[in-house]
């Protein structure tokens, strides 16, 4: 697997396809459904649980793209900060369409103290023998 140097870090070339994939998913979204999927970071919203098969009936959308596309969407900093306990979700129309439930909100604030705990690894030098 080729790979190239991005700052301090190698970052391999299907790992990068994958995100610009995704990213372009994401503005197709955003156009398709402007009420619900925002490319600023800031604007996006709890989405519906289940909305992946709503895009699909609408769209008629690839599942396997949708489905990176939706990680990459919902995986995000700023999203997963925004799902709080009792927090309301939005379906395709940007209507109410249920709210985040306290495990849901445990389970975001688990991937973000994994991936800090993960950066913090990153950054300790090794131990040298």
């Amino acid at each position: 697997m080729s790979s190239f140097e991005s700052g301090k870090r190698t970052v391999s070339k299907p790992i990068e396809i994958r995100n610009m994939t995704a990213v372009a998913a994401i503005a197709l979204l955003a156009r398709a459904f402007p009420k619900c999927f925002f490319i600023l970071e800031t604007r996006r919203v709890p989405l519906k649980v289940g909305i992946r098969a709503d895009i699909i009936a609408k769209l008629g959308a690839e599942p396997t793209a949708l489905q990176i596309a939706l990680q990459f969407y919902t995986h995000n900093k700023i999203y997963l900060k925004k799902l709080v306990a009792g927090a309301q979700r939005f379906d395709l129309a940007g209507e109410p369409a249920g709210i985040v439930t306290a495990d849901q909100e445990a389970q975001a604030k688990e991937i973000l103290a994994r991936r800090l705990l993960k950066r913090k690894q990153a950054r300790q030098p090794e131990a040298q023998p």
